[in-house]
């Protein structure tokens, strides 16, 4: 028979079972947080209000976000350490360039990226 187990914080796992068997175990695999802080490039400055959207690199339908930051810092997803694929991250904040960038997150760990501030308009 096909059993589905899950519990919160868990990745949903379905498997089959041989009904016969008495007992049967079933892995299931936590999802953790990936955290992610901005910082100004030049001072090192937190930046307290950015947002993030990110996509699975090699199918941009699977997304997370967009999502805004509170006090500097914010969870940009969750994922199960054993099925981690690139992701494509990217954060926006007032008076910033866009940041784009393709990596696998690093769970477990506030991941922090630098932002360059936006060019001076040009004075007439």
């Amino acid at each position: 028979m096909l059993v589905r187990a899950t519990a919160p914080g868990f990745h949903t796992e379905w498997t089959w079972v041989d009904p016969r068997a008495g007992e049967a175990k079933i892995e299931l695999h936590a999802y953790v947080p990936w955290h992610v802080r901005a910082i100004d490039a030049e001072t090192k400055a937190p930046i307290a209000s950015f947002t993030t959207m990110n996509h699975n690199a090699t199918n941009l339908s699977s997304s997370f976000g967009p999502t805004m930051a509170r006090n500097g810092e914010l969870i940009a997803g969750y994922f199960v350490e054993a099925w981690l694929k690139p992701r494509l991250l990217t954060i926006e904040a007032p008076g910033y360039e866009k940041f784009r960038l393709t990596l696998v997150p690093e769970l477990g760990a506030t991941n922090t990226y630098e932002l360059r501030r936006l060019p001076a308009a040009p004075r007439p």
